[in-house]
């Protein structure tokens, strides 16, 4: 007998992708900094990242439509401030003339982003008929909260 997935289960294998994607990048731009591979390299690079950002962005936001997310407008507005300033930054040229910050601002933003706004959302989609757990690899230097 076969089985179709429902929507929100495709989805919510996609945004679990889209998170490993998400660690992946962290670790790109982390091992980059640290070998001071070059300006274009970080360009390109923080290209990678807006973009890569803005579609997880739209695939969460659907999602978070779907089920009712009731913190919805909260965890889009970090989306949307956290793209706003990756703009800026790019714009300000800041990432050629103090990259360590922007680095370690990115890097804390998406670690922080994942255990505090989207390890909820995926606990959220749980009881919705996701039968797969999101996000279940914990963010590279951070320490899951212990559960009782």
């Amino acid at each position: 007998m076969v089985t179709k997935k429902s929507d929100i289960d495709m989805r919510t294998e996609l945004i679990s992708h889209d998170h490993k994607m998400m660690r992946d990048l962290i670790d790109i731009i982390e091992s980059a900094s640290s070998k001071r591979v070059g300006r274009s390299f970080d360009l390109i690079l923080f290209e990678r990242l807006i973009n890569t950002l803005s579609d997880v962005f739209e695939r969460e936001k659907s999602v978070m439509e779907t089920i009712s997310y009731h913190v919805m407008l909260d965890h889009l507005d970090e989306h949307r401030l956290f793209i706003e300033t990756l703009n800026m930054m790019r714009h300000e040229s800041m990432i050629n003339t103090n990259s360590t910050f922007v680095v370690e601002y990115v890097t804390d933003w998406l670690k922080r982003h994942l255990v505090s706004f989207d390890k909820p959302l995926t606990d959220f989609i749980s009881p919705h008929g996701n039968t797969t757990r999101v996000s279940e690899e914990p963010v590279a230097g951070l320490r899951r909260p212990k559960t009782r």
